[in-house]
């Protein structure tokens, strides 16, 4: 008998193979239960907390806000640009 652990997650009803093919978890190697219960991330980011935009440069990650109030699409030698 198998884990259930080390079923493939192509078995679960929302995740159909048609997702499966382009899904990120794919790219990232992650086929099992177990795969993805043992993926963990690279670094942590603390989203909460929101500082001032930076004068200079600066070694840390800075998380900043803002409101987008317009947004201009063009092409460029056949690929387009969103600006």
């Amino acid at each position: 008998m198998t884990d259930l652990l080390d079923q493939p997650l192509t078995q679960l009803a929302w995740y159909t193979a048609v997702k499966s093919k382009s899904a990120p978890v794919e790219r990232l190697g992650i086929r099992t239960w177990r795969d993805l219960l043992e993926h963990y991330p690279r670094r942590l980011e603390d989203r909460t907390r929101f500082a001032r935009f930076p004068n200079g440069a600066t070694s840390q990650p800075v998380c900043l806000r803002g409101i987008v109030r317009k947004v201009y699409s063009r092409f460029v030698r056949g690929r387009k640009i969103v600006e």
